[in-house]
C-alpha cells in the first residue's frame, strides 16, 4: 500500500470521528449514566471489526473481478452522505436522546454498543462505500489486506478519541446541554459536502 492511501484515509477517519450520530449518542449516554468506558467503547469497536471483516472478505472480491463496483458504491456512498447530512440538519439529534442510553452492567454495554455499530446496515453500507474508495487493485497486497490495514488505522483513531470523547464532552454538555443541537446540525452539514466530496473526488 502507499503511504498516502493510509494518510487520506486517517484523515478521513479523524474527520468522521468528529461527527455526532448513534456512537456519539452511545457513548455520552453511558458516561452521562456514571458507566464505564472500557465495556461500550469496545462493544464498538468489535461492531465495527464485524463490519469491516465483512466488507474485507466479500466487498473486496467482487470489486477486484468488477472494477465499475466502485463507481457503483461510490454514487451510493455520496448519495447516502447527503441523505444523513440532511436528516441531522433537518432534525438535530438532543442531548436527552443521547441520555436515553441505559446499560446495568459491563456485558450489557459492550452488547449494546455492538449492536449500535456491528448491526446496523446503516454502519455496514458506510464502511462498504468507504474502505474500497482507498485500495488499489494490482498491487502486491491484495485488497482484503488493505482493508484490514485501514480497519488498524481506523482503531488507532477510534479508541482514543472516544475515550477523550467519554471524558470530557460529557462534562460539557451537562453544562450546556442545548449545544448538542447545534453540533449535531452543524455535523450534518459536513456530511453533506463530505458526500459531495467523495463524489467529485471519484469522477471529476
Amino acid at each position: 500500500m502507499e503511504w498516502g492511501q493510509i494518510f487520506s484515509f486517517w484523515v478521513l477517519t479523524v474527520f468522521i470521528l468528529l461527527l455526532p450520530g448513534p456512537d456519539w449518542a452511545f457513548v455520552i449516554g453511558s458516561g452521562t449514566k456514571g458507566k464505564g468506558l472500557v465495556a461500550p467503547i469496545g462493544g464498538l469497536l468489535a461492531g465495527y471489526w464485524f463490519v469491516i471483516f465483512l466488507v474485507a472478505f466479500g466487498v473486496a472480491a467482487l470489486v477486484a473481478k468488477i472494477p465499475t463496483v466502485l463507481d457503483i458504491l461510490t454514487v451510493v456512498g455520496a448519495l447516502y452522505l447527503l441523505y444523513l447530512g440532511s436528516g441531522l440538519v433537518r432534525n438535530p439529534a438532543t442531548y436527552e436522546q443521547a441520555n436515553e442510553r441505559q446499560g446495568s452492567s459491563a456485558k450489557t454495554l459492550f452488547t449494546h454498543g455492538f449492536g449500535v455499530s456491528g448491526l446496523n446496515p446503516k454502519g455496514l453500507l458506510f464502511f462498504l462505500v468507504l474502505l474500497p474508495q482507498f485500495t488499489k487493485t494490482g498491487l502486491s497486497f491484495p485488497l482484503y489486506f488493505q482493508i484490514l490495514v485501514l480497519g488498524v488505522v481506523f482503531t488507532i483513531s477510534f479508541v482514543p478519541f472516544y475515550l477523550l470523547l467519554g471524558s470530557l464532552t460529557v462534562k460539557w454538555l451537562q453544562r450546556k446541554p442545548h449545544h448538542m443541537t447545534w453540533v449535531s446540525r452543524a455535523s450534518g452539514i459536513a456530511m453533506i459536502l463530505l458526500g459531495i466530496g467523495l463524489a467529485l473526488q471519484r469522477f471529476a
